[in-house]
């Protein structure tokens, strides 16, 4: 597995342990999805508030490089994403 393939299962882990931990459900995104801009999904249950089955489409992004300056990280993306 190249390094860019870790990274992507690293960010996968770690939002689906937090997603998990928060009650949330996680799904990796279908290919097709991808091509949006869209790597996974993240739902929840039926809640008590106004909107019912909440649903967020997340793109994730990992890197290893040192991003963090004066307490602010910087990742530039291309327009599209």
């Amino acid at each position: 597995m190249d390094i860019n393939q870790q990274k992507e299962q690293f960010s996968y882990a770690y939002i689906y342990a937090v997603a998990s931990t928060a009650g949330y459900s996680f799904q990796i995104a279908a290919k097709p999805l991808d091509f949006d801009g869209i790597d996974i999904i993240l739902a929840g249950g039926s809640g008590a508030g106004i909107i019912r089955y909440p649903r967020l489409e997340l793109q994730v992004k990992c890197t290893s490089l040192d991003l963090v300056s004066n307490e602010i990280i910087r990742y530039p993306l291309p327009l599209k994403n």
